[in-house]
């Protein structure tokens, strides 16, 4: 019995370091103290063989990327441009559409958007602006311009059918649909 006990505790402590070196797979060393992290469609950190992206940057001891870094896909065309604190965003951010253009561009304060926001469409044309405020989970909708360049809100008010979000990945969506009203949904 004695034995089963020590046999089934050594395969435990085995797993336990076979995970804890797998952790280690996604952080690639490059030159001058940099490393390739590799990250999936959130951008969390996650296995090579898994991940849609990749940044290089510096990593403390917990971890955590502390930088202004850029984050490529996996053919080498950049999507994110962003200063992290503590692995959180925190200051300006641009992302771009695979073409290059400018898909959004705004700034982060500790994960949360903040301020107004620009998003554009994949020509190139401004396709709306939001203030997220102080990071706001309602945001306020200040302008609007349909693809042909009609604008369809004007400081805050008109009619519209989109979607917004606060989070770098997309995850929380808000539908706009309807008149707008001093940047909300009239009637809301």
């Amino acid at each position: 019995m004695k034995n089963k006990i020590t046999i089934i505790l050594c395969l435990i402590s085995l797993i336990m370091f076979s995970q804890e070196n797998k952790l280690f797979d996604q952080f690639h060393e490059l030159k001058e103290n940099k490393i390739k992290v590799y990250l999936d469609v959130a951008y969390k950190v996650m296995h090579k063989q898994c991940a849609k992206y990749y940044m290089i940057c510096d990593i403390n001891n917990k971890l955590e990327y502390n930088d202004s870094v850029q984050i490529y896909d996996l053919n080498d065309r950049i999507t994110v441009e962003g200063v992290f604190k503590e692995s959180k965003l925190n200051g300006n951010y641009t992302s771009y559409f695979t073409n290059g253009q400018i898909s959004d561009s705004g700034i982060y304060n500790n994960g949360l958007r903040v301020g107004l926001w620009n998003y554009y469409y994949n020509n190139g044309q401004l396709k709306k602006v939001i203030d997220f405020g102080e990071g706001l989970y309602h945001p306020k909708l200040i302008s609007f311009y349909k693809m042909n360049g009609d604008q369809k809100v004007i400081d805050g008010n008109g009619e519209v059918e989109d979607l917004i979000s606060n989070s770098i990945s997309s995850s929380r969506l808000i539908k706009y649909n309807g008149n707008i009203k001093n940047g909300e949904l009239d009637g809301v």
